[in-house]
C-alpha cells in the first residue's frame, strides 16, 4: 500500500474534503424543498465519494508486489451488485428520490472535474 505519488494523495485527499463541504452546502437547501429529495442526495453523494475511496484502494493495490489482480477484478465488478440491488429496492419502495439519487452520485465526479480544470487552468 502506499504507491501513490504525494501529489496524487493531497489531490484525493482535497477532494474529499471538497465534496464533503459541497454535499453539506447542497444539502441544506434541498432539506427545506423536501426530506426525501435531500435524503437521497445524500445517499448518492455519500456513495459518490465511498466509490471514489474504493477506486482510490484498488488503485493503490494494483501497484502492490503481491497483487492479485484476478481477485481485485472481480471484487471490483462484484461491489456494484449489492449496490445495485438496494438501489432497485429503495427507488421501487419510494424512500429514494431516482433523480435526486442521480444528482447525488454525481457529486465526486463533478467535484474531481471542476478541481482538474482549475488546476489546469491555473487558478
Amino acid at each position: 500500500m502506499g504507491h501513490l505519488d504525494r501529489r496524487s494523495k493531497r489531490f484525493l485527499k482535497e477532494t474529499y474534503i471538497a465534496s464533503f463541504i459541497v454535499l453539506v452546502l447542497i444539502s441544506l437547501p434541498l432539506l427545506e424543498l423536501s426530506k426525501s429529495v435531500c435524503e437521497s442526495f445524500d445517499v448518492g453523494g455519500l456513495l459518490s465519494i465511498g466509490v471514489l475511496k474504493s477506486i482510490e484502494e484498488t488503485v493503490d493495490r494494483f501497484f502492490s508486489k503481491g497483487c492479485r489482480y484476478g481477485v481485485i477484478w472481480a471484487l471490483m465488478g462484484a461491489k456494484y451488485i449489492p449496490i445495485s440491488a438496494l438501489f432497485y429496492f429503495l427507488v421501487r419502495s419510494g424512500w429514494l428520490n431516482p433523480i435526486a439519487l442521480i444528482f447525488g452520485l454525481l457529486l465526486a465526479h463533478v467535484v474531481v472535474i471542476v478541481r482538474a480544470l482549475v488546476i489546469r487552468n491555473g487558478t
